[in-house]
């Protein structure tokens, strides 16, 4: 599983495992702090960029993750708006997941 609470600044090379059982390879991954979406009344920042693996002269897709406690999920609505307008509008070269209560696994969808 890829366990996104508690990967550390600067991490390079991830493996997550989904049901299956079989390996998503992440080519980077990193927390990050400066990247940030605009919203029309501030910023949303990701928590981590992560460069999915390509194929021949594919340099593969960019994934942002975003998590948020429970308790802020209502809060964050517009923030997974504007992060799945961004992917939406890269025609798939960008991917977006917000996870709430430590469910990694929504990520595994946005692997594939």
């Amino acid at each position: 599983m890829l366990d996104l609470a508690y990967a550390p600044a600067g991490w390079t090379s991830r493996r997550s495992r989904g049901a299956s059982g079989s390996g998503c390879a992440i080519s980077f991954g990193a927390r990050v702090a400066p990247y940030f979406l605009q919203k029309a009344d501030g910023r949303f920042y990701p928590d981590f960029l992560c460069q999915l693996p390509g194929t021949g002269d594919d340099p593969g897709s960019i994934l942002a993750v975003k998590y948020k406690g429970a308790d802020r999920w209502t809060a964050a609505e517009d923030d997974r708006l504007i992060g799945g307008l961004w992917a939406n509008l890269s025609e798939r070269r960008c991917r977006f997941v917000m996870v709430k209560d430590k469910r990694w696994d929504w990520i595994e969808e946005h692997l594939k």
